[in-house]
């Protein structure tokens, strides 16, 4: 069994982690948060519309072909 190696053990992927953390929070709470927020919520939603249509589209092309 293979297994992949990220460094040796100490403080360096606990330091970046939490560094990453408090990055992202920091977006989170400014106007920009806000934004990416409301953006990915409107992305989210566009993309489930899509994945309906089309599984509404192929239950009625399945029905159009006689597989019931």
């Amino acid at each position: 069994m293979m297994s992949l190696r990220l460094g040796g053990p100490g403080p360096g992927p606990t330091i970046g982690c939490g560094a990453l953390l408090a990055l992202l929070g920091l977006i989170l709470i400014s106007p920009v948060g806000a934004f990416l927020i409301k953006a990915l919520g409107w992305i989210v939603l566009v993309v489930g519309v899509a994945v309906i249509v089309i599984g509404v589209l192929a239950w009625l092309s399945r029905d159009r072909q006689g597989y019931n």
